[in-house]
């Protein structure tokens, strides 16, 4: 008689997940759309005692629900993602056990095997139940790629972290929505990871701003001239290859990256808008914000723009020259009390900051973070060395970055 085989399908459990996190989104812009109405009405379109009543209820109890409901898909998008790789995971190493030598005698190997699958056992068990901490931390994704659809007050309304810190992540350069939504979650992953000893109320929740940062495809390349790999997944985006990194100033990827510093200045002073928006709604919460790249570019104009309270500050490979963080630059306010304490990364083999610099932006914050004049800053030399194939840009999910946001952040 055969035996049961139990398998995972992987295909069914990706279009699983595709189905939770489109529903998240659309639940979200629904959200987005009922509380534009809302504040509508509320400005004066509907006076009286029964308006007042509806809005109560509406702001106290609709929108509350909405918001769990949207937390809830989005968490159960994730944990259907992360139950898929830990299967995957395990099946594979399942199957390694029977590749190896048998040393010792049949007793011996026997005996080896199963030690071996209790040990894969128990990592499934305790993947699982690490999937379903990110009902604790909720990642919040909010589009920022149209400003034309930006509601400050909307976004803020949908986040409301009842008391606790907010951790705002920002991409840089060369991402697109998707590639921006991935590393949101795998740095989402290793933040779940980092505050695990806390106790739920004192975990932040977690907020990607994906804003319109341009792209450039494989072959658009510096100088116009294609180079196969290395630009289209690595320039200031997520960490790749070297292949076409460092070229000639010019052609499509610096048009692209010359309208994306455009698009930064843009979105940063609505994104300042949005942190006013929340300092003003949830004043006992801290906000906290990590910036990758050109996202600090952004991260700054908000701040230069807007009137915000910042508690921590980590700028990872900042893309912005620095001459423009200090007196009498344009980013002078990043010096002042708007951001109580600020740490920035940066390494001379940092090869994005070179192209940086040969597009006429200066010397990038990336490439050197010293000398900062500002209360509560520190800078961090990542010293990439041992990375001399990956342009050494980093990137918010990368795990090299795990011990300095757990610092930054955590203590």
């Amino acid at each position: 008689m055969a035996a049961n085989v139990i398998r995972a399908e992987y295909d069914t459990l990706a279009q699983i997940a595709a189905q939770f996190a489109q529903q998240a989104e659309q639940s979200a812009q629904m959200t987005n759309a009922i509380v534009v109405l809302v504040d509508q009405l509320e400005s004066g379109a509907w006076i009286g005692v029964g308006a007042n009543s509806f809005y109560s209820e509406m702001n106290d109890l609709v929108f509350p629900a909405l918001r769990r409901l949207i937390e809830v898909l989005g968490d159960a998008g994730g944990a259907t993602k992360r139950i898929s790789e830990a299967l995957k995971a395990a099946e594979d190493e399942a199957a390694s056990l029977f590749k190896g030598s048998s040393e010792g005698g049949a007793g011996g190997a026997v005996g080896q095997i199963i030690n071996q699958i209790g040990q894969v056992g128990s990592r499934v068990m305790e993947a699982a139940k690490n999937i379903f901490k990110g009902g604790d931390m909720p990642l919040h994704v909010i589009d920022m790629t149209n400003l034309n659809n930006v509601d400050p007050q909307a976004i803020v309304r949908q986040i409301n972290p009842e008391g606790r810190p907010v951790v705002f992540m920002i991409h840089g350069f060369n991402n697109s929505p998707e590639s921006a939504r991935a590393a949101f979650e795998s740095a989402a992953a290793q933040m779940r990871e980092m505050y695990a000893h806390l106790p739920p109320e004192k975990r932040p929740i977690l907020v990607g701003v994906n804003w319109d940062a341009e792209t450039i495809g494989t072959g658009e390349v510096l100088g116009g001239v294609g180079a196969g790999s290395g630009i289209g997944g690595g320039l200031f985006g997520i960490p790749g290859a070297i292949g076409g990194a460092i070229g000639g100033g010019v052609g499509v990827a610096k048009n692209n990256y010359d309208q994306a510093n455009v698009n930064a200045v843009a979105t940063g002073q609505k994104f300042g808008e949005i942190l006013e928006t929340f300092n003003e709604f949830y004043p006992e919460s801290k906000v906290n914000v990590m910036a990758h790249s050109l996202g600090n570019r952004m991260f700054m104009e908000a701040v230069a723009s807007s009137d915000v309270k910042v508690d921590r500050y980590l700028a990872i490979q900042g893309a912005v020259n620095r001459s423009e963080i200090s007196t009498g630059g344009r980013y002078s306010d990043v010096l002042g009390s708007e951001i109580n304490s600020m740490t920035a990364t940066y390494t001379s083999s940092d090869m994005a900051m070179y192209v940086h610099k040969g597009f006429g932006y200066g010397t990038g914050l990336g490439n050197d973070a010293v000398g900062i004049n500002r209360p509560n800053y520190t800078a961090i030399d990542l010293d990439s060395k041992d990375k001399w194939f990956d342009i050494n840009h980093y990137g918010l999910e990368d795990p090299r970055l795990f011990n300095v946001i757990n610092d930054v952040f955590t203590h």
